[in-house]
């Protein structure tokens, strides 16, 4: 395993003055950027802000709105976890109000993404009736809504994508990340910025725009799973949307829990790990979304299950060949590994896996990663995906190369996740494109394995009361990771766990609280003090109905 540089910086004096806060609490706010007590306290409590108002809302709740009842709407889907729920959004929001609206998506593979000229004309034939074409998570940079224009249909974009230099000719468009787009916050989902449109559209038909809010669980699934920032209104969204999916009986939230023994919901871990992983294994495995479309609109029990069964395998299926092909991936990379940039173009990758196989390179070497797969033997063309770190976003840098050579079939995407596609004659030259850029924005710390630490901590300080304020903290997710603890411990005890006592447990029975290491048998012979130090994060350990706080040690992370 590849060194990982510790960073800490102690506040602890610095937050001295916080008087209403656990001091550990006020230490990990204070090093995540809130200098005051009352930001920290607002940041506890939830507290809603006021981000403006998104160009083009009205224009898109008056064209929705005037079209309710007497025009056939169609929304049009993006293929991954953030569409799916899109669509759903939309579905069931404007149910409400008319029965004229249909779902439409592309074939992942047959299509591609975002609106097209196939899609269109598709639409027309299934739905000759249509007058008003919505698009979901995607449209932004869809030039062929030209061609929708000639057809005779209106156009109304709800993206949140990066808006290329020319605008399409949409109706209108709603995207906060649009130029002059006064809405102060620009981090939200396709689903958030539906429901925001289809929440207007309410107002401006006279319903209680309240009655949108309905949705929230498809809103926060869509967040989590878009991998898009919780922080801000996104953190607020999701918090009521979570509270939604575990009080409400939602025929398929409950049967997700029954199928993945668990009584509640959270968004690091089961969103994040188990929900929109098999939404998006539909697309990556089938090239539809469909089926997950039906999922969240029947109330039938015996469908419910036998649709989540579906995805269940398929998730299995892209898990499977998600570790040939990165096992392909890394067999392919020169040792010692100089490039800033890894840049793999595969034969027969599965093209519904490369996006994660490109997502786990970066993660294991810390810097962009784009994988890629034949798609056209006879054009020699390679499709694929782009992952990366803060420091080098990939939109930007795509957009320089375009700018400067053409390289580049197609792409599109954000800051950290793209998609492209080139000629495989042209491999070799965007690896050395990337590079070239890479050298000159990264340095060779940008690239080294990092853990912030966000407290330290001693087995005095950690209690139950300590990691539910913790919890309190949450949801966490991308832009607001679960804090990471530092602790000095001394522990009386050792125990080896699992089937194979491949784990260790930690005690200290004078204060009752454990240290666990996933998988740390094997380090067991070079623990020679009893005193020690470890790097992780904090969970209740519940038994008999007995609760106690514990640190589980991060990979690698215990000395």
């Amino acid at each position: 395993m590849s060194k990982i540089k510790l960073l800490y910086e102690n506040n602890k004096e610095k937050v001295k003055t916080v008087s209403k806060i656990n001091p550990v609490i006020a230490e990990i706010l204070y090093n995540r950027g809130f200098r005051t007590e009352k930001d920290m306290q607002d940041f506890i409590e939830k507290k809603e802000k006021n981000y403006g108002e998104l160009k083009g809302i009205k224009e898109a709740a008056r064209i929705i709105g005037d079209s309710v009842n007497h025009e056939t709407i169609v929304l049009y889907s993006d293929t991954d976890v953030d569409g799916c729920m899109s669509g759903i959004v939309g579905m069931k929001l404007l149910k409400e109000v008319t029965d004229k609206v249909y779902f439409y998506t592309n074939d992942k593979y047959r299509d591609g993404y975002g609106l097209c000229k196939t899609g269109v004309d598709n639409i027309l034939k299934l739905y000759p009736e249509t007058k008003l074409i919505i698009t979901a998570d995607n449209g932004v940079a869809a030039m062929e809504i030209d061609y929708a224009k000639e057809k005779g249909l209106k156009v109304v974009v709800t993206d949140h994508h990066e808006p290329p230099e020319i605008l399409p000719p949409a109706d209108v468009i709603v995207d906060a990340k649009q130029k002059d787009c006064p809405y102060k916050f620009k981090e939200l989902c396709g689903a958030g910025v539906l429901y925001k449109v289809l929440k207007e559209t309410y107002k401006y038909l006279g319903i209680n725009e309240d009655k949108a809010d309905m949705v929230l669980d498809l809103v926060a699934v869509a967040t989590v799973g878009d991998v898009v920032p919780l922080i801000e209104e996104n953190r607020i969204i999701v918090d009521k949307g979570l509270k939604m999916i575990n009080t409400n009986k939602s025929p398929v939230f409950t049967a997700i829990k029954e199928v993945l023994g668990i009584k509640e919901i959270d968004a690091n871990n089961i969103i994040a790990y188990h929900i929109a992983p098999m939404i998006n294994a539909l697309s990556r495995m089938t090239g539809s979304i469909n089926k997950g479309i039906e999922l969240f609109l029947t109330d039938d029990k015996e469908k419910i299950r036998e649709i989540l069964a579906f995805m269940k395998e398929k998730n299995e299926e892209r898990k499977e060949l998600t570790e040939i092909v990165l096992e392909q991936c890394k067999a392919s990379l020169p040792s010692p590994l100089t490039d800033r940039v890894i840049v793999v173009g595969g034969e027969n990758f599965h093209e519904g896996v490369v996006g994660i196989a490109a997502g786990k390179l970066k993660e294991e070497f810390n810097r962009p990663a784009i994988v890629l797969t034949t798609i056209d033997e006879e054009k020699k063309i390679l499709r694929g995906s782009a992952r990366s770190i803060e420091k080098f976003p990939l939109k930007e840098n795509f957009d320089k190369i375009q700018r400067e050579t053409g390289i580049f079939e197609t792409y599109g995407g954000h800051k950290k996740a793209a998609g492209l596609s080139i000629k495989r004659e042209n491999l070799g030259k965007l690896r050395e494109l990337l590079n070239k850029e890479a050298e000159r924005i990264l340095n060779s710390e940008d690239i080294e394995k990092k853990v912030v630490i966000d407290a330290s901590i001693t087995t005095k300080d950690l209690s139950v009361e300590l990691v539910e304020d913790i919890e309190n903290l949450g949801p966490f997710g991308e832009g607001f990771p679960e804090p990471v603890i530092g602790i000095n411990f001394s522990y009386t005890d050792i125990y080896k766990m699992g089937d194979k006592k491949q784990h260790l447990k930690f005690l200290d029975k004078f204060t009752n609280t454990s240290v666990i290491m996933w998988n740390g048998s094997k380090a067991l012979d070079n623990l020679k003090t009893f005193k020690r130090k470890a790097v992780g994060t904090l969970s209740i350990n519940s038994f008999r109905d007995k609760k106690s706080a514990q640190l589980i040690v991060n990979d690698g992370l215990l000395f």
